[in-house]
């Protein structure tokens, strides 16, 4: 308002003898909003109350970049005060923004702010270095939108980071491990061979330690650590509205299903015939807690609240359980007790005792440092019986016995230990680990950590080298061709191929680079394969070999993001502010001009008050303008600027029924203001010559396009 600038300007006096009187000593308070209000206030001395301690609260600098004469920020940028808000709004934009990248580039060209940006792009360059590729996307994604403006202001900094050793960051990813290096044979048939062109997210996956059930809406299947021990066509009816559930106990299977709103019921697949209304807990919303149960050695699976019978109508609730082999316990959540945590439990009765846990479990703070703590879930520390199971990479049970523990240690993370007497760190910051795995070639156990839907690998020292997340939640995750199982049942996990691994254990850095430089001057994706054949012919797996094609092409996507960033430090000196576009209608505006012609109005989560319809349409005239722009060889969509977000549905109206919009502008219904925004889009349009096929066809083409799934993930396996 700049109208109100002036008028603070002319009355300064005035407002600053106000401000000295009793009870304004605090000074006016205001928002953070106003940028141009604020730095005009604190240039005339005028008292500002402190913002205060909202961690939430940011400046108004998007505001600020688009008003018509935006100040030089020199007071605002000086007020010690302000800087956190400063430095926060800044962190907060990011590449989908570009009101953000468009404001950073002219807080950097601007005096009185320029050296706050030079402060913030030295930090972030500081903080754009990872040891592992998967961290790096992450670690370099500000200095890869920031203007080249503003990465002007701290060349030495940002060159260091842009000239990341990818050599020893690759060569590292591989020696650390990936998942591709583990399989379980009969877990990745039963995935293959129930999903067929169809994603995992389909996949019921039960557990029956140390079985697994896994099945789709036709068949399920009960696996163990070598093969399928039971296949059966469900017999369950086909409704909607209906979620499967499963039990396997001494040998026979349990089948049932939860609605909405009826009785929960199901059949014993030695008596299929014979469906039985069950007396159950599980609802349509939670079918099966995700506990491990456990076989009894007298026959019988416990729950934790219960024991479960082949031909049972009565279905126990499950509670986590853990065993030494001999006694059991059960979480008891009850706070009376002193707070939820492990009690002692009688499977036969169901009855629960004194709190206490098993010795492994109990001496988990042993030699840890004073405020060490046990996580704060349900099971993430746990002890079972276990078969044997030949090079398991989890390790061979001690005394029959299979367990793990996880302590945070203060200032120091995460340390973790199984019974097999691996141990493994991970660093403050990181997810806290679940299990520790043993990969060929290196003795050192790596930390496997879960994060909700993402799961990660990390090498000794705890750098992240691999990570894959499920797109939907509870569903089985994958990396590239590999199958992995709920961590429960990592323990079935072996090498692959061992020799391979072996060899990417022993990878140095000219190795990495030698194939890194292969894999740059290959012509075509389908080349890469045969590349690393050549560079290490120990690995035999096809997967494994597909696992390290896919860690080549997220290096060669960095090194191109790095190299991009590098550029930008020469591409051209500190500009001054490019003039302000005129700001087109917004899409919220137009939209409430075409009601009726627009469907459902989705483009309001997206478009909102911005004018991305015309922004686009600007973007179309300046690429037509640009007559002597010449193609790029390998540039892709992600290489360019990226255009404003919105799903308003501009093109179907104003390309394809451009005369019912002209009426619609012209309508008695229709208010000035939007009429106005119709016509100025119109005549964009026209402008563009795409107002009619005829005028259009020498010039433009509209193309529908379709992506398959598979071409949307990157190398992480991540859309």
């Amino acid at each position: 308002l700049p109208a109100l600038l002036d008028l603070v300007a002319r009355c300064a006096g005035p407002l600053r003898a106000e401000l000295a009187g009793p009870g304004r000593e605090q000074g006016l308070r205001l928002g953070l909003q106003d940028v141009n209000l604020l730095d005009l206030l604190l240039s005339l001395d005028l008292p500002v109350a402190e913002p205060g301690d909202d961690a939430r609260a940011v400046l108004g600098l998007e505001e600020w970049s688009r008003s018509e004469n935006p100040r030089d920020l020199r007071a605002l940028c000086a007020d010690e005060r302000l800087r956190p808000a400063f430095f926060r709004t800044l962190n907060r934009f990011n590449s989908h923004m570009s009101g953000g990248r468009e404001a950073v580039r002219r807080l950097a060209v601007t005096p009185g702010s320029s050296p706050l940006i030079a402060e913030w792009v030295r930090e972030v360059a500081a903080q754009s270095t990872a040891t592992a590729l998967p961290d790096l996307p992450e670690a370099i994604r500000r200095l890869t939108w920031l203007p080249s403006e503003a990465l002007a202001l701290a060349p030495a900094e940002v060159a260091a980071a842009a000239a990341a050793d990818l050599d020893e960051v690759l060569a590292r990813t591989l020696r650390g491990g990936m998942f591709e290096e583990l399989v379980w044979p009969a877990w990745e048939s039963a995935v293959r061979e129930l999903t067929p062109g169809r994603g995992r997210g389909h996949l019921t996956v039960m557990d029956a330690w140390p079985y697994v059930i896994v099945a789709n809406s036709t068949q399920v299947r009960v696996i163990d650590a070598d093969s399928t021990v039971l296949t059966h066509d469900l017999r369950a009816p086909s409704v909607n509205g209906r979620q499967l559930g499963f039990h396997y106990t001494d040998g026979d299977l349990l089948v049932f299903w939860a609605t909405y709103n009826g009785p929960v019921e199901g059949y014993w697949l030695s008596a299929p015939d014979d469906v039985l209304t069950l007396d159950s807990a599980a609802t349509y919303w939670s079918i099966r807690s995700g506990h491990v149960s456990l076989p009894l050695p007298g026959g019988g699976r416990t729950t934790g609240a219960g024991v479960l019978r082949r031909g049972d109508s009565l279905v126990p609730a499950e509670r986590a359980v853990v065993s030494d082999g001999t006694s059991y316990w059960a979480w008891d959540p009850d706070r009376d007790s002193g707070g939820p945590g492990w009690a002692e439990y009688d499977p036969a009765t169901g009855a629960t005792g004194r709190r206490s846990m098993p010795g492994f479990l109990a001496d988990a703070l042993d030699g840890h440092p004073g405020g060490s703590t046990l996580p704060d879930n349900i099971g993430q520390n746990w002890l079972r019986p276990a078969p044997a199971v030949e090079g398991s990479v989890l390790g061979a049970p001690a005394d029959g016995l299979l367990g793990w523990r996880a302590v945070r240690v203060p200032g120091q993370g995460w340390h973790g230990s199984d019974t097999a007497g691996g141990r493994v760190r991970v660093p403050e910051g990181g997810a806290r680990p679940d299990a520790a795995v043993r990969l060929p070639g290196d003795e050192r156990p790596r930390a496997v950590s879960s994060d909700w839907r993402t799961l990660s690998l990390s090498d000794p020292e705890g750098a992240v080298t691999a990570r894959t997340t499920a797109n939907h939640h509870g569903a089985p995750h994958a990396a590239g061709d590999a199958e992995l199982p709920p961590l429960a049942y990592w323990y079935f996990l072996r090498p692959r191929d061992p020799e391979g691994s072996a060899a990417l254990r022993a990878l140095d850095a000219p190795a990495a680079g030698a194939l890194l430089k292969a894999a740059a001057e290959a012509e075509g994706r389908e080349e890469l394969p045969a590349l690393v054949r050549e560079a290490l012919p120990a690995i035999g797996s096809p997967v494994l070999i597909g696992g390290v094609v896919d860690v080549l092409r997220s290096a060669l996507v960095q090194r191109k993001a790095l190299a991009r960033v590098a550029e930008s430090l020469t591409a051209r000196p500190a500009a001054r502010p490019k003039p302000a576009v005129e700001r087109g209608p917004s899409d919220q505006l137009l939209d409430a001009a075409l009601h009726g012609l627009t469907g459902n109005p989705y483009h309001r989560y997206y478009g909102g008050d911005t004018d991305a319809t015309s922004a686009f349409l600007r973007a179309l005239g300046a690429a037509a303008a640009d007559t002597a722009a010449e193609a790029v060889a390998g540039r892709l969509h992600v290489d360019v600027p990226r255009l404003a977000r919105s799903s308003f549905p501009w093109a179907d109206l104003f390309l394809g029924a451009p005369a019912a919009v002209a009426y619609r502008a012209v309508a008695a219904g229709t208010t000035q203001e939007q009429g106005q925004a119709l016509c100025r889009l119109l005549s964009q349009v026209d402008a563009l010559g795409l107002a009619s096929a005829e005028t259009s066809a020498t010039s433009w083409r509209r193309l529908t396009v379709r992506i398959d799934t598979a071409h949307l993930l990157g190398a992480d396996g991540r859309e």
